[in-house]
């Protein structure tokens, strides 16, 4: 046969294999030739290996999971901005300063205070902004200042309103403001205002706060130290009998005549002198043996920590309420402030790090009836606000305080008054004119709230404002 030499089949010709109708093999993909001069491989589409399909997996499921909660976080904030945005659409007068709130913030217990400022930047301040809103922020740093912030602006607000001389008091800036806005004739904005509070340690802070600012003095009540006729000896520390003692010694020695036994120097007939040994010469006394000169103490640093409550919850039955109080209080709302800590609780945290729409929608919901001014009167509900935060708070402070301050050999002080973990004591007098924001059932938003208008009462305001009349 003509295709085989010997027994082995020869190779076809090009020619051969086309007229036969069988096409040739085609040669292996070589790459891009500019891709091969650079040194580049000849990448080829396979399936990543085991290791990679995993590692891609976890890593994308994640991604779309922090990116699917943020574009639905971001579409519910426009849908609450959007609510407000008529608010910022009209136009005030020049003399008119808009309607301010007032925003309290402490620092989340075992935490610094950054974390409530970003906080608030995140969720309550975009909600405030759309609604051409402003706002006072009143900041805490430890436990008790935040009580002492809300109580002492009722206490100035009593001041002004009972004409009561504050000329001994130092005014602060936002008083020096406001003096010089009613000069030239400017006014606040006609309407309801309020107060945002964020986290349940703030709340039990300024419900605290509160009562004590109604019901409590103007000024700080004077504690007397109680002082026994009998004080406890104490070794090493000089008392009243050492004191008597050595009086009664030395008046005892003056009156007494020296005397070669009692170790003064004196002359005998033998003209002999005899040398007392504890008598002060300073001519025979080295340098070296001098007492060194008492060191100045250094100064105390004031402290820190703002002053006790002007009123203990126990007296809020026999208190009596100021004639200057309102008939009804400036709503308030508290803001959720989730915070957890611990290493244990890392798979909490994860879990509440992909799911924080749920949250911000809430904070819009409330931040947006604040802006809109939506309101109900308050429950006896409503003290439990945000109750299951408490869980979450750190171990540390639920720890005892030692009192560092008590004085040596006295008895120590009473156990103080716990804000974030005592409960909380209310009294009706002052909760019956207190207000809570809501937003009302969807679509039942009256239209009178998205309109800014002057016809309105003026406000009463000592921390975010109310209505001097009773509802």
């Amino acid at each position: 046969m003509a295709d085989k030499v010997a027994g082995v089949p020869l190779a076809k010709t090009a020619e051969q294999t086309v007229n036969n109708g069988v096409k040739a093999a085609p040669k292996a993909a070589e790459g891009n030739p500019a891709f091969r001069m650079m040194g580049l491989p000849n990448i080829k589409a396979k399936l990543p290996s085991r290791n990679w399909m995993i590692f891609l997996s976890i890593t994308g499921s994640f991604a779309a999971a922090v990116y699917y909660d943020k574009r639905e976080t971001s579409r519910l904030q426009k849908k609450y901005c959007d609510m407000v945005a008529p608010l910022s659409e009209v136009i005030l007068p020049t003399t008119t300063m808009p309607r301010k709130m007032t925003i309290y913030l402490q620092a989340p217990p075992a935490d610094g205070l950054r974390n409530a400022r970003e906080h608030f930047y995140e969720y309550v301040k975009p909600v405030l902004v759309a609604g051409a809103m402003d706002w006072d922020v009143v900041e805490g740093r430890r436990e008790g200042d935040l009580r002492f912030g809300a109580a002492e602006k009722i206490r100035r607000y009593r001041r002004k309103a009972e004409g009561l001389d504050e000329d001994t008091v130092e005014p602060t800036k936002d008083q020096i403001v406001a003096e010089q806005r009613e000069r030239v004739g400017c006014v606040d904005e006609a309407g309801v205002k309020g107060d945002l509070v964020v986290g349940r340690h703030a709340w039990k802070e300024y419900l605290r706060g509160t009562h004590e600012g109604w019901l409590g003095p103007l000024k700080e009540p004077v504690q007397l130290e109680q002082t026994d006729d009998v004080k406890q000896h104490i070794d090493g520390a000089p008392s009243l009998g050492d004191a008597a003692v050595k009086a009664a010694t030395d008046l005892t020695m003056k009156d007494t005549p020296p005397t070669a036994s009692s170790g003064s120097s004196t002359t005998t007939n033998s003209n002999s002198i005899v040398f007392d040994s504890n008598a002060d010469d300073s001519a025979n006394t080295a340098p070296e043996s001098l007492p060194d000169p008492p060191k100045e103490e250094a100064p105390v640093k004031p402290k820190l920590t703002k002053p006790d409550p002007y009123i203990s919850t126990s007296a809020y039955p026999t208190a009596t309420l100021p004639s200057s109080m309102p008939g009804s209080l400036g709503p308030t709302i508290a803001i959720p402030l989730p915070h957890l800590l611990g290493f244990w609780n890392f798979p909490i945290r994860i879990y509440r790090f992909l799911n924080r729409r749920y949250v911000a929608e809430e904070i819009f919901s409330r931040t947006a009836a604040a802006v809109l001014a939506s309101h109900r009167e308050f429950q006896n509900s409503d003290i439990d606000y945000l109750s299951h935060e408490e869980k979450e708070w750190h171990k540390s402070v639920r720890k005892p305080k030692a009192d560092s301050e008590a004085e040596e050999g006295a008895v120590q002080q009473e156990k103080k008054e716990r804000l974030w973990l005592d409960e909380v004591v209310v009294d009706d007098r002052v909760t019956s004119r207190m207000r809570v924001f809501e937003l009302p059932a969807e679509g039942q938003l009256p239209v009178s709230n998205l309109e800014r208008n002057n016809t309105q009462q003026p406000a009463w305001t000592y921390q975010g404002g109310a209505s001097t009349n009773k509802e």
